[in-house]
């Protein structure tokens, strides 16, 4: 592993001459240069605030439950949502309605059974009182960047596709809307359905195999499912992680065509545990915080493939998603997730993620063979004032 070097420098493993990949990358499409900067933020309105550049595309959004079958012949209901550019916003769907489509994966048991002010809170929070009613109210009330069922843009897209992770549809909604109007469509996949045994909990290592094996076949059903879809380049596919979906990234990146690169937001796709394995077959750009306690990053030097690690050290666990972080922060809450931060550094810091993804997004689709030290200087600018320390391994 590379030397971990300052955030303002440009080269990486001490390679600072100009390369025709470096070259070929400076032609990549004006979102690139987009995403640092420049664009028109969201309407004043947005749930999510105005911190968010949003690209030339309008935004539709959609959700179905799709039915995969499994080798024992059981029907295993999936829910399948996605965020794609669209001809025109239309009326924008509600906060609520994410919350509500969260609340329905049944595992955000802080928040059952609540009114869906206090749902709100105790799901961004872990307290049902965090954030008062009224402002709690109003928020689920706020309309997002994304319009359901509007009418799908021209042409075929690049594929984004998260990996298996709870509450994705809310928590990641910020980054989904930026990704889709800059031309992409993103897809989250989610089941309850047994064998469901989380990375925390204290149960067998074949349950929890058992867990990672179905919901590996979950996201490759969804991509074949996708693949049928005329408005989705599939071809150009780049698999997304955060959390404990990182463990199932890591399998499907191995087995699947057309992936291009894989991003892993602080998560648990290095292995670290008896469940994990990995066989880095694509460009790996790594999002970490402060406390990389079990994530595996002495693994780094075996694996693969070419990896960029993008430590951002102010940053808990909980900011890289907006829904324990980002969200309750702007609401003013004081009480937060004790894996979070929040405030000022949880806004900033989550934007900061969103532009640093968007553009290791655009890149990778665009080229997936170029170095991983030509978007070193991009992601530096992209984090703005959020602090950042890159370094990298070439295999």
């Amino acid at each position: 592993m590379a030397e971990l070097i300052d955030s303002k420098t440009t080269t990486l493993d001490g390679r600072g001459a100009e390369t025709a990949r470096r070259r070929r990358w400076a032609t990549l499409p004006l979102a690139l240069a987009i995403a640092c900067g420049g664009n028109p933020a969201p309407p004043a309105d947005s749930a999510w605030g105005s911190g968010f550049e949003a690209g030339p595309y309008a935004v539709g959004f959609r959700d179905e439950v799709v039915i995969r079958t499994t080798g024992d012949g059981i029907a295993r209901p999936l829910t399948l949502s996605v965020w794609y550019p669209a001809r025109a916003s239309g009326d924008r769907m509600r906060l609520g309605e994410l919350l509500t489509l969260a609340l329905r994966e049944g595992q955000l048991e802080e928040a059952r059974g609540l009114a869906p002010e206090a749902a709100l809170a105790a799901a961004t929070t872990g307290d049902s009182t965090a954030i008062p009613r009224e402002t709690a109210r109003a928020a689920l009330e706020a309309a997002t960047l994304a319009a359901r069922n509007a009418v799908p843009a021209g042409g075929r897209f690049p594929l984004v596709l998260w990996g298996s992770r709870h509450a994705t549809v809310l928590a990641q909604a910020p980054l989904a809307e930026l990704l889709a109007s800059h031309g992409t469509v993103v897809a989250t996949v989610w089941s309850s359905e047994p064998p469901l045994a989380f990375i925390w909990e204290e149960k067998p290592e074949s349950e929890k195999e058992a867990t990672l094996a179905a919901q590996t076949d979950d996201l490759r059903f969804a991509l074949a499912t996708l693949r049928s879809d005329p408005t989705v380049d599939a071809g150009r596919t780049v698999l997304i992680a955060w959390s404990y979906g990182g463990q199932t990234v890591g399998r499907v990146q191995e087995l699947e065509p057309g992936v291009r690169g894989v991003i892993g937001l602080d998560a648990n796709i290095a292995p670290a545990r008896a469940e994990e394995s990995l066989r880095l077959r694509h460009p790996f750009l790594w999002l970490i915080g402060r406390d990389t306690t079990r994530r595996g990053l002495e693994r780094l030097d075996s694996l693969d493939a070419p990896v960029l690690l993008a430590r951002l050290p102010e940053l808990a666990h909980g900011d890289f998603n907006a829904m324990e972080s980002h969200l309750p922060a702007r609401l003013g809450a004081d009480t937060l997730f004790p894996w979070s931060r929040g405030g000022e550094v949880g806004i900033r810091g989550y934007e900061a993620l969103a532009r640093m993804t968007l553009v290791a997004t655009l890149a990778f689709q665009e080229d997936p063979a170029a170095e991983l030290v030509t978007i070193v200087e991009r992601l530096r600018h992209a984090a703005r004032n959020t602090r950042v320390e890159v370094r990298g391994s070439a295999p």
